[in-house]
């Protein structure tokens, strides 16, 4: 069976603390999770890299936009932040789709 081809205008990564693949836009740094849930760029380098699955989850289940993380504040720090720093760092680099409509997954 082969792999549905991924979107070129994105850039995929997994995270360990999430346990998904995170897709990040190249043209805006959003971020779409496999599961769903989006982030803005502004909210990805708000957290600074220490997203946790209870945080995430969270925001799954209700929705909004992180306007401040506190580190620590689900359940301690996330033990395994680099996954999203390195999204942060991704994003941003390079031509994305022009209208978003794109199928990213």
């Amino acid at each position: 069976m082969s792999e549905k081809p991924r979107n070129p205008n994105f850039a995929y990564k997994f995270s360990d603390a999430l346990r998904q693949v995170l897709a990040v836009s190249k043209k805006t740094g959003n971020v779409t999770c496999e599961d769903g849930v989006k982030y803005s760029y502004d909210e990805i380098i708000r957290i600074e890299g220490n997203l946790t699955l209870e945080s995430h989850r969270v925001k799954k289940l209700i929705g909004g936009e992180i306007v401040e993380y506190k580190k620590g504040s689900a359940n301690g720090s996330c033990n395994n932040a680099h996954s999203e720093k390195e999204v942060a760092s991704t994003a941003k680099t390079g031509a994305g789709d022009e209208n978003g409509q794109l199928e990213i997954f």
